[in-house]
């Protein structure tokens, strides 16, 4: 019997819309079994469908850099991992002089923060539905006890993206992982920010055994998942390397992938 699903959000949980659909809101519900979410979103972009599915568990923001409890007002952090603050300030100084068309923000617990709204922002906040909030980062980092988790680079442009790749590869940075998540986005997090080590705490706290344990996952970042639970449902618009290596494929995003999983497939009927 499966007693705690883990589930990614963008391309799984979520449709191209950026939302849960009713559809699956309902089969979670109905299913009655312990879900967390497992994101690289910070834990503002996460709360719209933390409170359609009346999540109550323990999530993981930030690829695993941040492990917390919902609450009505806030969140309560239980572990983290944050990014080196002189590593943060290294990023913003080089992306600032060599890349300055880039869009640049960073990520604490509660806030998403950007210098001024650009093509970027706009672009995230069409997909996230929140807003970021303005200052300069040297206030930021003023603040030097407010942790920060990631460093999040927009470009539109294919031919810059590959060159800040090719450039924090120059760069090496040995604390940080940096991940391109789609053809926008390039994403900068603690090196000890995984989504496996999310999943270990909670099964560790919740004495689970794997056997218990499912996750819902499309891309590569969610092999991690697939590593640490006992039965892995690719989506429908996985990449083939994903549904290669699950134990189930279900319907894609669009097509409420993961209630037809829920209301399908033996090992959630309890």
């Amino acid at each position: 019997m499966i007693k705690h699903i883990f589930s990614d959000m963008d391309g799984t949980l979520l449709n191209d819309f950026g939302q849960v659909s009713p559809v699956t809101v309902e089969a979670v519900k109905t299913a009655q079994i312990p879900l967390t979410l497992v994101s690289a979103r910070a834990p503002l972009e996460m709360q719209d469908a933390i409170r359609a599915l009346g999540l109550t568990e323990p999530q993981i923001a930030f690829n695993g850099g941040l492990i917390y409890l919902p609450q009505e007002h806030g969140i309560t952090a239980l572990s983290e991992c944050p990014i080196d603050l002189t590593t943060v300030q290294l990023i913003v100084r080089k992306i600032q002089e060599l890349f300055p068309e880039v869009s640049l923000s960073l990520y604490n617990r509660e806030q998403w923060l950007a210098e001024e709204n650009d093509d970027g922002t706009v672009f995230e906040s069409s997909l996230t539905n929140q807003y970021p909030s303005l200052m300069p980062f040297s206030k930021v980092f003023d603040r030097s006890s407010t942790p920060l988790f990631k460093v999040m680079l927009i470009t539109f442009d294919t031919t810059e993206m590959s060159k800040l790749k090719e450039f924090f590869e120059k760069l090496s940075l040995p604390d940080v992982n940096i991940q391109q998540s789609d053809d926008t986005h390039l994403e900068i997090t603690s090196i000890d920010a995984k989504k496996s080590r999310g999943i270990d705490y909670i099964i560790g706290c919740e004495k689970l055994n794997i056997d218990e344990t499912a996750c819902f996952g499309n891309g590569f970042n969610d092999l991690a998942m697939f590593d640490r639970v006992s039965y892995k449902i690719a989506m429908g618009n996985a990449f083939p390397e994903i549904k290669a290596k699950a134990t189930y494929i279900t319907k894609s995003n669009i097509e409420d992938g993961i209630a037809y999983a829920l209301r399908s497939i033996p090992i959630f009927k309890n």
